[in-house]
């Protein structure tokens, strides 16, 4: 007798295939979005410390030059705990081709200010004017987005100067925190900072820099 034999694709085979068809393509898919948020999220964060990073340079900037001794720093902070916190440095400033180191009244003063309620306002803004009660506002050079207690004496240490008359010699201490969205997940205990999360990245930047004076 003849045996006959079929190359027909039983329903059974096709199921199976399918579901090892569907569980690949849910394997890859899974993998893609896996690869793709791991990327988004080391982005989000390296994009924040540089810019976390670059304001703390520009301030680290304006204390090496300002214009002071340990009695007269040419540092100061305004509004704490207020609306349109600031800090404000002091620099020699040209006057007929020539710089005054001994004279105060005709320099310039640099300014960091987050406009608005420090409870619910995150952007730092810096401008320039003749005193220190220049007050920079969302017109003026935006420098970043930060979490609110950064230009408050709150949970995060807040801006330190530290003089030693006797040697004439005086540094500004500061931390600076930032996170990818500043009203998610800020959570802050005592003085202890949290690290935030892969998807809310948070950046501290802790400096101590030596005051220019004269």
């Amino acid at each position: 007798m003849m045996k006959y034999y079929s190359s027909a694709v039983t329903l059974a085979e096709l199921i199976v295939a399918s579901i090892m068809v569907s569980f690949m393509t849910a394997t890859i898919f899974s993998m893609d979005y896996g690869l793709r948020r791991s990327s988004n999220n080391s982005f989000a964060e390296t994009s924040l410390t540089i810019k976390t990073k670059a304001l703390a340079e520009k301030i680290r900037l304006a204390v090496r030059n300002v214009h002071g001794t340990p009695a007269d720093t040419g540092i100061v902070f305004s509004n704490f705990n207020n609306d349109n916190a600031t800090l404000c440095f002091r620099h020699d400033d040209l006057v007929g081709g020539a710089y005054t180191p001994s004279i105060y009244t005709d320099d310039r003063w640099t300014c960091f200010t987050k406009p608005g309620n420090p409870n619910t306002t995150y952007d730092v803004y810096s401008c320039e004017g003749a005193d220190s009660n220049k007050v920079c506002t969302t017109s003026d050079t935006y420098e970043g987005s930060i979490v609110k207690q950064m230009l408050t004496d709150g949970n995060i240490p807040a801006p330190s100067v530290t003089a030693n008359a006797a040697t004439g010699v005086y540094y500004f201490e500061m931390t600076i925190v930032s996170r990818k969205i500043n009203n998610f997940g800020l959570d802050h205990t005592g003085t202890t900072l949290r690290a935030g999360t892969t998807a809310n990245p948070q950046v501290v930047v802790r400096f101590r820099e030596n005051a220019g004076g004269y």
